[in-house]
């Protein structure tokens, strides 16, 4: 037997949550009898200092990537904030899962949403084929930024605080 460790095959990641934290559906006119979507997305993964904990927020237009002459007379948009966290002997950096693993984590939740929101609507219920985030985003059809938190070079102190907000919940401003 030898004393090599076998291969992680698992990233070493943890899923804490996600949260909605936007949701604009506004109908401004009748549903066109042929009813065309193009999903346009935002990504924006925000890493710790530390490099232990990622928030990934997914903002995506349902006809963002429809020409504007395209476009239906609906407005819908969210967002969704997903969280995780990394193991000590993560296989894969925040930045690598963030690029590669959360966007396609993150589809599902994206899929669910506009399935629900539409089946209650005068729409259709609009089913979302399974999408490859990670190639939209090398061709240039979806964005990320990824963002390292940045070492504070100063401590905050009393002056730092509004009047009226300092003691009580010794939470910083």
């Amino acid at each position: 037997m030898s004393d090599e460790k076998p291969e992680q095959r698992q990233p070493g990641i943890r899923f804490m949550g996600i949260d909605l934290i936007d949701v604009v559906f506004r109908m401004n006119g009748p549903v066109p009898e042929q009813l065309r979507f193009g999903l346009a997305f935002e990504m924006v993964a925000d890493i710790s200092e530390d490099g232990k904990k990622l928030g990934f927020a997914m903002t995506t237009d349902l006809f963002g990537a429809l020409k504007e002459e395209e476009r239906p007379p609906i407005n819908f948009k969210f967002a969704f904030v997903a969280r995780y966290e990394a193991d000590d002997d993560a296989s894969v950096s925040l930045e690598e899962f963030a690029r590669a693993m959360a966007p396609a984590h993150v589809v599902p939740f994206v899929r669910e949403l506009v399935a629900n929101i539409t089946s209650r609507s005068p729409l259709p219920t609009l089913s979302i084929a399974p999408i490859n985030v990670v190639a939209l985003i090398g061709d240039g059809t979806a964005d990320l930024t990824i963002r390292q938190a940045k070492k504070r070079t100063r401590t905050i102190t009393e002056d730092d605080v509004p009047p009226g907000k300092a003691g009580g919940n010794g939470a910083a401003p």
